[in-house]
């Protein structure tokens, strides 16, 4: 057992610099995702699949396909939500609207560790796992898991106050792509209604 403890801290340290080297060198990212939403007893609530594109600091497109088509923006500066079913446009202020979402910790800037404490937790299902822990208090989240392996992050999972748990997985991401600014400006279509904090 002693032999084998410079092993499993050098295996700890790797994985907490690669973790907060991932995101402190992350400009951008591109590819698919699948999530799974679970209400505290952990019945199944959501399982949608879609794309998005991640421009830091604060851009983002977040579309799911299915099992309905719905388009999230984040241009910097305000949030557009599209229901294209509903006819409908919701718009609100970006400051402050992302905090406590798995997407603050993929828009956001600056270093990792400024802002959580990273404590690998071991490996399952083919990744390594850590849970980062919120330096300024809770953060709004119970728990929040990431995994990753050799070179990418591949998921991302939140636990909220009420038990319910949230599972990202990351599919075919392309890490620092070079992205088109005009991914993350959003016109509402011709006769959708908009609401919310617009212009």
């Amino acid at each position: 057992m002693v032999a084998l403890t410079p092993i499993v801290a050098w295996s700890a340290d790797t994985l907490s610099s690669r973790i907060e080297s991932y995101f402190s060198e992350m400009e951008s990212l591109r590819g698919g995702f699948h999530q799974q939403v679970r209400d505290g007893s952990g019945r199944l609530i959501e399982d949608s699949y879609g794309t998005l594109l991640i421009q830091r600091p604060g851009k983002f497109r977040w579309q799911t396909s299915v099992p309905f088509v719905q388009e999230i923006v984040g241009d910097g500066s305000r949030i557009w939500l599209h229901d294209p079913d509903l006819e409908q446009v919701t718009v609100r202020k970006q400051q402050g609207s992302l905090a406590n979402t798995p997407a603050a910790l993929l828009t956001g800037e600056g270093s990792l560790k400024d802002q959580f404490a990273i404590h690998p937790i071991g490996k399952k299902q083919y990744y390594e796992w850590a849970e980062l822990v919120s330096i300024h208090g809770s953060g709004g989240f119970e728990q929040l898991l990431v995994a990753m392996d050799d070179e990418q992050l591949r998921v991302i999972e939140v636990e909220d106050s009420l038990g319910q748990r949230t599972r990202i997985d990351l599919q075919d991401m392309l890490y620092n792509p070079s992205l088109e600014e005009s991914n993350f400006l959003f016109v509402p279509p011709a006769g959708t209604d908009v609401v919310g904090d617009f212009p």
